[in-house]
């Protein structure tokens, strides 16, 4: 089945299969000190003990299910020779009751599992997040395993870009429209967020603008502040009017040094205003 990207919670089944296999796998790493063979030495090992361990889910072992009682995963390797019995029966009737017993445990485990889900449906909050077509929403950041709400690509942008417009709902699964450049996008609804503004005051289309503003192209710097003698400030102390490239000058911005410091338009209005020592040493040769 085919789930959106960043929503673990359509795939909660194999994200806690996975957090499994890394509880056991760090625990081994970790006592036997092996940071570079650990996957030839110590997966197998892992792979083991999850299919020998009782799922709470559905109570059956997952080797059980699998092969039933044909295989004993407990044992060791080598059985000594007490253990080994001489009793003949025909392959056929060993086979035909090696899978009426799996066939026994998969219906128990089937039972235990739908009884499990049931259960959880019925403790589960009946009140759901549901948002309209033409609603507009935040949404969260993409994120990652240091920043699960995700992180903005400036420090100064909000934590929650947007707002975006809904256009479809597919259970969970929201298709948004960008109301800055009219790409569709769709997204779990864990990440979004209702967008609240008062229509008197607050355009949606300006709100969006203003959020993806340093992510535009600068065409040109047209002023600088404060105007003290350049020898007399520092870099973190100097803001730049900016205008962006396709945009009027209603949505001129000032910006800190440290956000333009790479664009060209900067080094451009540096070098026209007699101060070059603001331009970073990496691109001072092509304006000597």
């Amino acid at each position: 089945m085919t789930i959106l990207a960043y929503s673990k919670e359509e795939n909660a089944i194999v994200e806690r299969a996975n957090k499994e296999v890394l509880r056991h796998l760090r625990a081994l790493v970790f006592s036997h000190n092996e940071t570079v063979k650990w996957s030839k030495h110590y997966l197998p090992l892992v792979q083991r003990i999850i299919n020998t361990t009782k799922v709470d889910s559905h109570n059956s072992v997952p080797a059980d299910l699998m092969f039933g009682k044909a295989i004993t995963l407990d044992r060791n390797v080598l059985l000594p020779i007490t253990a080994i019995s001489d009793e003949r029966k025909a392959l056929s009737n060993w086979a035909a009751n090696m899978l009426s017993k799996q066939q026994d445990l998969i219906d128990v485990a089937e039972k235990t599992q739908r009884l499990r889900d049931q259960q959880q449906i019925a403790q589960a909050d009946p009140r759901r997040t549901i948002y309209g077509t033409d609603d507009y929403v935040l949404v969260e950041y993409q994120p990652s395993s240091l920043v699960p709400r995700g992180r903005p690509p400036s420090k100064l942008l909000p934590n929650l870009r947007g707002p975006l417009r809904v256009v479809n709902r597919d259970g969970d699964a929201y298709t948004l429209v960008s109301l800055v450049d009219g790409k569709e996008e769709t997204i779990h609804v864990s990440r979004l967020h209702p967008f609240h503004y008062d229509p008197v005051f607050t355009s949606p289309r300006d709100a969006a603008l203003r959020d993806v503003h340093r992510l535009f192209d600068v065409e040109e710097i047209l002023d600088h502040e404060p105007k003290s003698r350049v020898i007399d400030m520092t870099r973190s102390e100097i803001d730049f009017h900016v205008k962006f490239l396709n945009w009027g000058p209603e949505y001129n911005l000032w910006l800190p040094y440290s956000e333009l410091r790479n664009i060209p338009a900067l080094h451009r209005y540096l070098a026209v205003k007699r101060m070059k020592t603001l331009i970073p040493p990496e691109f001072k040769a092509q304006y000597r």
